[in-house]
């Protein structure tokens, strides 16, 4: 994206913002004013009349019908955790699996995205995994707190094949334990809306609960009755009358990875004490662990060279 628009940035939607209200579904990230509405076919907000394309018909969410969004406590209980195998497939309980607590937010919004083949078609699908890679990268520092190398910590029980750590990731010529490198967050910075008692949130569009030092969400009705907006001419006037104190200038996204010497290959090579000849079905019945790993090291080296020659690397694929 950074190749097309060099500006460009993702935003991530904090769906524990939104938990705390009597009826989430309120929130005033289901108005016109951002993801539009909630309640069936999509007609209000930049998203409105959006074809999902291949016959699947235009967007269409049921927000609120069935499961839950993600809460403080999900999070607490992630970061209880010290080990990528506790909070994933196929080793942990439903109150603390990343993944799982992922999915309930994907059925909660309904629609488009409680289907695996076509959540990607709803927008909402792009934010809500960047949190999720918040939520990740929290449970990282977390892990280093704890004197825990998170190259390193690929789960030894991982369940699927198609997880092993040198099998395709099935994005270009990615295997999968390209996930667990640092070279993917290394300039980029996610930050969180605090207040206090003698502070607000930094954004109008959320409150601060004193009670509890932390921002949640505003209903749409209630913060269209705040500002005295009414409801079809909100947008351009919500924008002019907060976008100096949205906090959006202060995020932080560079164009591209930096040119580092990262091994994060040999980290996990050595974690596994690799022998040798030692099949690994799992990946491939022909490949073996040392023929995996040297193309894993070629890949890496490939995305080294992209980062330093974008277009001719490009050429070469």
């Amino acid at each position: 994206m950074r190749q097309k628009i060099p500006s460009v940035s993702l935003p991530y939607w904090d769906c524990t913002l939104d938990q705390p209200l009597p009826h989430p579904s309120e929130s005033v990230i289901w108005s016109d004013l951002f993801l539009g509405n909630g309640d069936g076919e999509v007609i209000t907000g930049p998203f409105r009349g959006w074809d999902t394309q291949f016959g699947f018909g235009l967007l269409r969410r049921q927000v609120s019908s069935l499961r839950h969004l993600l809460s403080d406590r999900d999070l607490d209980n992630i970061l209880k955790e010290d080990f990528l195998g506790n909070i994933s497939y196929p080793d942990t309980k439903a109150s603390r699996n990343l993944e799982q607590l992922h999915n309930n937010v994907h059925v909660w919004v309904g629609g488009v995205m409680r289907k695996i083949e076509i959540g990607a078609f709803d927008p909402v699908f792009y934010v809500l995994h960047a949190f999720i890679d918040k939520v990740w990268e929290d449970f990282r520092k977390h892990q280093r707190s704890k004197g825990i190398d998170p190259t390193k910590d690929y789960p030894r029980v991982y369940g699927r094949k198609n997880h092993a750590p040198f099998a395709p990731m099935g994005l270009g010529k990615l295997v999968v334990v390209d996930g667990i490198s640092d070279v993917w967050n290394q300039n980029i910075e996610y930050l969180h809306p605090s207040c206090s008692l003698h502070k607000e949130c930094e954004s109008k569009f959320l409150r601060c609960d004193h009670s509890l030092g932390r921002c949640n969400s505003k209903t749409n009705k209630e913060f269209m009755e705040q500002f005295n907006i009414n409801q079809f001419n909100g947008l351009e006037s919500a924008i002019s009358s907060t976008s100096s104190e949205t906090g959006f200038e202060n995020l932080y996204f560079p164009s591209f990875l930096n040119n580092h010497n990262y091994d994060v290959y040999q980290n996990c090579y050595s974690s596994f004490n690799v022998e040798e000849n030692i099949s690994f079905p799992e990946y491939s019945e022909n490949v073996d662990k040392i023929s995996a790993f040297q193309k894993a090291k070629e890949i890496y080296t490939y995305h080294l060279r992209l980062h330093t020659d974008p277009i001719n690397s490009l050429e070469k694929m």
